[in-house]
């Protein structure tokens, strides 16, 4: 009786005392990226360099929140003049438009891990419901190099540009969009 006393004791003490923790986005090894048909022929492969966000997660209540800002500029698909003309109206308009905004609706656990992210994508000014598979989340206690508490992960998702207001070229270049993102996040 007295090691069921204990167990109950250690449980509670355990659940009632977690803390959520917040961590940073480490933009250094974070890569939101894209593939869209291009003509049928070929996969274009394009990503962000300028990421920033916050994400807090209750890892014992299974809860949270995940804010992401992604700095549209900062496209790269390995081809000069081709992120030039992705920069401007026909697409992502990067003047009046400077950032991708992710905000969380709710977080999905799925026997204690994370398996999906549900939220609010806003493009070009315009704002829609995306879910985000989650899969690899990995955390260490100890980042070798940053000395925190540190996690990974890999998200993918689809959506329509189309529903962004982007619809430059469609069907030419497809409208559905195939989104991955890697991600590492470092305990604030």
């Amino acid at each position: 009786m007295k090691i069921f006393i204990l167990i109950i004791t250690f449980f509670y003490f355990k659940v009632a005392n977690s803390d959520p923790i917040t961590y940073i986005i480490d933009p250094g090894h974070t890569y939101p990226s894209f593939t869209i048909d291009h003509f049928k022929l070929s996969k274009t492969i394009g990503f962000f360099e300028n990421t920033s966000g916050e994400v807090t997660i209750d890892w014992e209540k299974n809860t949270g929140n995940v804010s992401i800002l992604i700095n549209t500029s900062s496209i790269n698909t390995g081809h000069k003049k081709r992120d030039e003309h992705l920069r401007n109206p026909d697409f992502f308009d990067v003047e009046n438009y400077p950032f991708i905004k992710f905000n969380s609706d709710e977080l999905i656990f799925n026997e204690g891990n994370l398996s999906k992210i549900i939220g609010k994508l806003e493009i070009l000014g315009r704002i829609n419901n995306v879910t985000l598979d989650v899969d690899n989340v990995n955390c260490i206690d100890n980042h070798p190099i940053k000395k925190v508490k540190a996690c990974g992960a890999s998200m993918s998702g689809l959506l329509n540009r189309s529903q962004f207001g982007m619809n430059k070229y469609i069907p030419a270049i497809s409208d559905e969009v195939n989104l991955n993102i890697q991600v590492e996040i470092l305990k604030k």
